[in-house]
Order: C-alpha cells, then sequence, then structure tokens
C-alpha cells in the first residue's frame, strides 16, 4: 500500500484473496489488477491482461499461492 501511494496512487486498495489456488497482483503505472487462478503463470497471465487494459509498464508485484488442500 505505501508504495502505490509513493507513486501517486489515487485509489490505494488491494482486493485480493485466494484458496486452494494462486493470487497475483500486477502493477501499472496508475492501476493495479489482481487475479487467482490455478498456477502462478495463469494467474500472472490474467493479472497482466486487466492491467494493461487500463494503463501501461504492468509488471507482477506479487505473486503466491495457498497450501493445496485434499478434497475427499
Amino acid at each position: 500500500m505505501a508504495d502505490c501511494q509513493i507513486a501517486g496512487g489515487k485509489d490505494c486498495n488491494v482486493d485480493l484473496s485466494y484458496y486452494n489456488q494462486c493470487g497475483v497482483v500486477a502493477w501499472g503505472e496508475n492501476y493495479a489488477a489482481t487475479a487467482s487462478a490455478g498456477t502462478k503463470e495463469k494467474a500472472a497471465s490474467r493479472a497482466l491482461f486487466l492491467c494493461g487494459e487500463k494503463t501501461g509498464k504492468c509488471k507482477i508485484y506479487y505473486a503466491d499461492c495457498s497450501l493445496p488442500e485434499r478434497v475427499e
């Protein structure tokens, strides 16, 4: 959040939750996009696409996966 504010972001909110999957935040010039998917690669691709629709120079800022849970 501090990085967003320092960079001049006006609406610095991150809305990301993920369960039994991966979550990614892509951050561009003045916009951040989030996505979740079964792999980091798929989530990153989606987040970069969404970010790129709103602004330029999008990069992955955060990527992580939750621990898998066994489904019986």
